[in-house]
């Protein structure tokens, strides 16, 4: 694994207690092993060619990001370290887990100084922002054991994905190390194309209401799927591919992330307290109510405000959470007639699966029935936010101003075959390989189906489709 984080996060809360000390115990009790290139001495070598050489012969970049930027490269002053780590991550094709800090958190544990970068925090803002738009997902944390936990939670679900794609020991057939260097990289979005034109078409008409008709307001559009769907893909999927196919030329979207409002009530003072955080989180100032109006009032395209939670976090007030930000988004008067879009995802935690080496007599034991229960529990935890979804579905198209998209369900074989032969492939292999590829995903079905799996999860096909891609272009 290797590690990628700011020095402010060594150091606090306390030292032996750290943000990355917690996440190294997490790392190391799960089995892997660390390279932090901070433990590196100086080398007569450039950094970026240490950099390289070291990540190389990494299986995972896992990216811990604070608010500040770090410092700039010695031979790349463009970059801060923590950049050019995510950068070169990013060009060798590696696994990328990423996890920023939540700012609005009350158990952060760390100075004012930690928390504001004077000298460089526009150019974090803006590395922040490529790293959501590249398609990575990004979980926050809280304080130094929600981090830890996020860090276990996401190797373990790696860890699944690689064994379930024939990885051996850890490494896949035909290892990083292997793997040619001068390899074209798969574009981020190709192994996520399968058809969803039941959401791109509901997003059409949407989209087309906000942007043609003759009263401006905003929408809030609400996606949701299980855990492994990619839910926080589709956005990027349709504003960057179908929305300039649709409308035949690229849309000038804004799109500026919106932390979800767990911590407010429904009531009276929710409204005036949401434009707080609006005007704080996109401003920097929660005061800035006429800067908030000339931002969202500019021409050049819709903004895209994203909110995204997990089912374990969607809040004891449940729908009238989700019904209190569609009336303040309709009758604010600061933002109710502008042509915006809020763009909230909600990401359904899969049950865990029990060790199988605890299955023999696992009736007997007392933890295999409170397992069985705490998975049934969010089972019917996620039916339930289902059901409030559908009750409180604003009707066709968005007229109401609120649009629930269908649920992102796995991907069906012929699907995934369409995709195949779709345009983008075709591009990126130049037409090349095009009947081994289907020949593969064929086969990859029925192995699944011989397994009882006739459906993929997104994620889990994504893995395929990527190392199949791979291994078909290892040349420029």
């Amino acid at each position: 694994m290797f590690l990628s984080h700011t020095s402010e996060l060594r150091e606090y809360p306390e030292q032996g207690k750290s943000y990355i000390d917690r996440v190294e115990r997490a790392v190391i009790a799960a089995g892997h092993g660390i390279v932090d290139m901070a433990d590196f001495a100086a080398e007569d070598s450039r950094p970026a060619r240490v950099c390289l050489e070291k990540l190389n012969h990494c299986d995972v970049y896992v990216g811990i990001y604070g608010l500040r930027y770090g410092s700039p490269v010695r031979d790349q002053p463009e970059l801060s370290y923590t950049e050019l780590e995510f950068k070169i991550a990013s060009e060798l094709g590696m696994p990328r887990l990423v996890f920023l800090l939540d700012s609005r958190s009350r158990e952060l544990a760390l100075p004012p100084e930690a928390l504001v970068d004077r000298q460089y925090g526009q150019r974090q803002d803006a590395f922040l922002q490529r790293v959501s738009d590249c398609g990575v997902t990004v979980q926050r944390f809280r304080n130094p054991d929600h981090l830890a936990n996020l860090v276990e939670r996401s190797l373990r679900k790696l860890e699944e994905r690689q064994n379930r794609s024939n990885f051996v020991g850890g490494s896949p057939t035909g290892s990083r190390a292997s793997r040619p260097l001068n390899a074209r990289p798969v574009p981020e979005l190709l192994p996520y194309l399968p058809d969803r034109h039941e959401q791109e078409q509901e997003m059409e008409k949407a989209l087309r209401l906000l942007l043609e008709g003759e009263r401006a307001q905003p929408l809030v559009v609400i996606l949701h799927g299980e855990d492994g769907q990619r839910v926080e893909l589709f956005r990027d999927r349709f504003f960057q591919h179908s929305a300039a196919a649709l409308f035949h030329q690229p849309l000038a979207i804004r799109d500026f992330p919106l932390p979800w409002p767990d911590d407010l009530l429904p009531g009276e003072a929710f409204a005036e307290q949401f434009l707080d955080k609006i005007c704080h989180h996109l401003l920097r100032d929660s005061r800035a109510k006429q800067r908030l109006q000339a931002l969202l009032g500019d021409a050049s395209g819709p903004v895209v405000l994203w909110s995204s939670l997990y089912s374990d976090n969607w809040g004891r007030q449940r729908a009238q959470l989700v019904q209190q930000v569609c009336r303040f988004w309709q009758q604010q008067e600061v933002v109710a007639s502008r042509r915006l879009i809020h763009w909230i995802t909600i990401t359904y935690n899969k049950p865990p699966i029990y060790p199988a080496r605890k299955k023999a007599l696992r009736w007997l034991r007392p933890s295999y029935w409170r397992f069985r229960a705490s998975c049934l529990q969010l089972r019917r935890q996620n039916q339930r936010i289902r059901n409030q979804l559908k009750a409180i579905n604003g009707g066709p198209a968005g007229a109401s101003g609120l649009l629930v998209l269908p649920e992102l369900e796995s991907v069906q074989r012929s699907d995934a075959e369409t995709w195949v032969r779709s345009q983008p492939v075709r591009e990126f292999l130049r037409d090349q390989g095009l009947q081994q590829l289907e020949d593969e995903v064929r086969d990859y079905y029925r192995r699944e189906a011989n397994q009882g799996l006739n459906q993929i999860p997104m994620e889990q096909l994504g893995t395929f489709l990527r190392d199949q891609l791979q291994q078909a272009v290892v040349t420029p």
